[in-house]
């Protein structure tokens, strides 16, 4: 193919703060693991896709294919989303809850953000509809409509991202 200019398993950025070999690096929507020493302001190569082992917390174990955020105050993988986290994969290799470290599948670049608004989407809640009030009727596609607004613009902030 007289196209392709890269195989895309590796990518070039211009490090923001400094990095050392085997670190996860977050920059922009570029989330991977450096594969050497990057100077803050230098030009490096992170690695976006394949199992790597990282940090965890302990104190919780870690099933295969779990959802894995890596936590920005914490350096390590946590399985809960939360404010500081950005979604970097799945646990490859189960993690006993004293273990300190685990192996994640990153699966290549995201969004950098908590990965909490699908998360958000799963738990909403839909008012049940009760009788054949009109009123109940109306709340619920409401209600309905605001979550199919909130998956929608989810759906495109992704789909901007890949693009």
């Amino acid at each position: 193919m007289k196209n392709k200019r890269f195989d895309g398993n590796l990518v070039t950025i211009t490090a923001g703060a400094i990095y050392s070999a085997g670190d996860i690096v977050i920059q922009g929507d570029y989330i991977g693991v450096a594969v050497n020493d990057i100077a803050n302001g230098a030009e490096g190569v992170i690695d976006p896709c394949g199992a790597f082992e990282l940090a965890k917390t302990t104190g919780t174990a870690y099933t295969v294919g779990q959802r894995a955020y890596w936590d920005t105050a914490t350096a390590k993988v946590v399985v809960v989303p939360g404010a500081d986290t950005v979604f970097v994969g799945k646990v490859f290799v189960a993690a006993a809850s004293g273990d300190a470290l685990c192996i994640v599948y990153l699966t290549g670049t995201f969004p950098a953000s908590n990965g909490a608004g699908i998360a958000d989407l799963n738990s909403a809640t839909l008012t049940p509809v009760t009788g054949n009030a009109t009123g109940d009727i109306n709340a619920a596609l409401l209600e309905q409509d605001a979550v199919n607004t909130a998956i929608d613009a989810k759906l495109n902030a992704i789909l901007a991202a890949i693009q």
